[in-house]
């Protein structure tokens, strides 16, 4: 969906829009918190760390597998 133009990108974004509600968002808002916690305790505790592949495409993912009912062990799969 993000890799495509209108008019594709336009009926896609129709097909999902009802499932990104505000009230959606902030339904999982426990949900959120744990999964930014337990990314955020995988990081190591000195040297370098990537906050794009530690929170910053994780968390999204995760949450956006859990609004569309993402069974947890396909979700490597979705991030893929």
């Amino acid at each position: 969906m993000l890799a495509t133009d209108p008019p594709e990108h336009t009926r896609l974004r129709a097909l999902v829009a009802k499932t990104f509600t505000t009230g959606a968002v902030a339904g999982l808002r426990e949900f959120i918190a744990r999964t930014a916690d337990a990314l955020l305790d995988e990081w190591p505790v000195d040297g370098e760390v990537d906050a794009v592949a530690g929170p910053a495409v994780p968390l999204p993912v995760a949450v956006i597998c859990e609004l569309l009912g993402v069974p947890e062990a396909e979700r490597a799969d979705v991030r893929g």
